[in-house]
């Protein structure tokens, strides 16, 4: 966690509008002179479990798999130029598998003081269906969450209760 005023802090970014304008609320309004940005970005394998269903070749499967991949590679160079550009000491780590879980998982790793996720400000009703990111971070990290709508009226700080 923090240590002589240092403090990681874990963006998760998926390059979307949402995680975009958490990345430029952090910047506006939380960024500390020490810290030292995480911007975790996932790369969600179950796509590969969809490409099998579709009764696809090995090949075509193949082909879906590393466009995804070179998806993710031009992510990873856009989020690095990214801080860059905002001056922010950090990097862009990439992870794989169920984004929550990854995000929660690669926070733990690096020691994360916060974890900031953006959130489409989905109802119960579809977050219940459809599942959410930040709802997942928020109902299973110990590590304090800020959860920040797009509306710009919410922004909500979740932190772990024994």
């Amino acid at each position: 966690m923090a240590e002589n005023g240092k403090r990681t802090v874990v963006i998760a970014m998926d390059g979307s509008l949402y995680s975009d304008y958490a990345f430029d609320w952090y910047t506006q309004n939380a960024t500390k002179e020490n810290d030292e940005v995480l911007i975790i970005t996932c790369l969600d394998n179950h796509g590969c479990t969809a490409y099998m269903r579709r009764n696809s070749s090995t090949d075509e499967i193949r082909k879906q798999l590393q466009q995804d991949m070179d998806i993710h590679a031009a992510l990873e160079e856009h989020l690095q130029l990214k801080l860059s550009n905002a001056g922010i000491s950090g990097s862009v780590f990439s992870c794989y598998g169920k984004p929550g879980e990854a995000i929660i998982n690669a926070a733990k790793e690096k020691h994360a003081s916060v974890i900031i996720c953006g959130s489409r400000g989905h109802g119960k009703l579809r977050r219940t269906l459809m599942g959410s990111i930040s709802s997942y971070v928020v109902h299973h990290s110990d590590i304090p969450e800020v959860n920040k709508h797009i509306n710009g009226k919410n922004t909500y700080l979740y932190t772990y209760e024994d």
